[in-house]
């Protein structure tokens, strides 16, 4: 139902109206808000001042008609007696298209043994964003966590009460006004270990810092419990040369190999926020890899 004002014009010598929202089917009377129904419709008195008397008409009604004489047959199609007819404003469209998560994505960004933190971007909507909601789902789907609603411009949310050494799912739920809705899920992520040292990818997925990347690799370390020790590794296979560069919270190493093994110069980290880390092994001749390793 919707409402709409009906007014009397001054002067009009009449007394009571029965209101019909179809010109079709008199059987069908709007709702008169604080009137009674009579036999056979609804009635008010004459109003003259405005707004008028406030009418709730069913959503699909497109026009009113005032009467005076409470017809047996539908008014405007034969009658005579009509008074006034209205032309109800058109109501706009319900929306029913849920915000498009084609370009969306979340982006893993820290954790700790007891917490994820995740942004996103990317969602779309014909109208709008209104709000987002966020839960975390373990990785037999059951839900463990719910956000309360953040708003439009909340991009980035940390989820709590978590378990350490723990595989979760983190999803972004986007909402508009009319309460469609669309979501999209990370890949696994799982908290560290209380006192650990976890590489994570840019995906936010687990790495082993081990020998055997023959690339570029970057993402994020986090140390908890206690401070840990890194070293860059290069080794080749027959002759060669290889040089593994490694960059962590701004400190860089690097360890160029011929033959062998080649450990870096050590440096330390401390707990923290998760840091970037980036390892670059660049191979200029010769076949070989190289890793990163760290104490703690």
């Amino acid at each position: 139902m919707r409402d709409f004002y009906v007014k009397i014009e001054n002067g009009t010598s009449v007394s009571t109206f029965d209101i019909y929202w179809d010109s079709i089917n008199p059987s069908y009377y709007a709702t008169l808000q604080g009137t009674t129904a009579s036999a056979t419709g609804l009635t008010f008195l004459q109003m003259t001042t405005d707004p008028g008397v406030l009418v709730e008409v069913p959503n699909g009604a497109t026009s009113i008609i005032l009467n005076s004489s409470q017809p047996t047959f539908c008014p405007g199609v034969g009658s005579t007696s009509m008074i006034y007819s209205y032309n109800l404003p058109v109501p706009p469209a319900p929306d029913t298209t849920p915000p498009d998560n084609s370009g969306a994505s979340v982006i893993f960004v820290s954790s700790t043994s007891t917490t994820i933190t995740c942004s996103w971007s990317g969602f779309t909507d014909n109208v709008g964003i209104d709000h987002y909601i966020i839960e975390i789902a373990d990785s037999t789907y059951s839900l463990i966590y719910t956000s309360p609603n953040l708003s439009s411009s909340t991009l980035m949310h940390t989820a709590t009460g978590l378990t350490d050494n723990t595989d979760y799912y983190y999803l972004v739920w986007a909402y508009d006004a009319a309460g469609n809705s669309s979501h999209i899920a990370s890949g696994l992520i799982t908290t560290p270990i209380t006192n650990s040292v976890t590489f994570r990818n840019s995906g936010g997925t687990i790495i082993s810092p081990n020998l055997g990347y023959t690339g570029n690799l970057n993402g994020t370390v986090e140390i908890v419990g206690a401070s840990a020790t890194f070293h860059a590794y290069s080794i080749v296979y027959g002759s060669g040369n290889i040089t593994t560069n490694m960059t962590i919270n701004g400190n860089s190493r690097s360890a160029t190999s011929t033959t062998g093994t080649v450990n870096s110069t050590s440096f330390t980290i401390t707990p923290g926020s998760s840091y970037s880390f980036d390892l670059t092994i660049t191979i200029s001749s010769g076949s070989g890899e190289g890793g990163i390793g760290w104490t703690q």
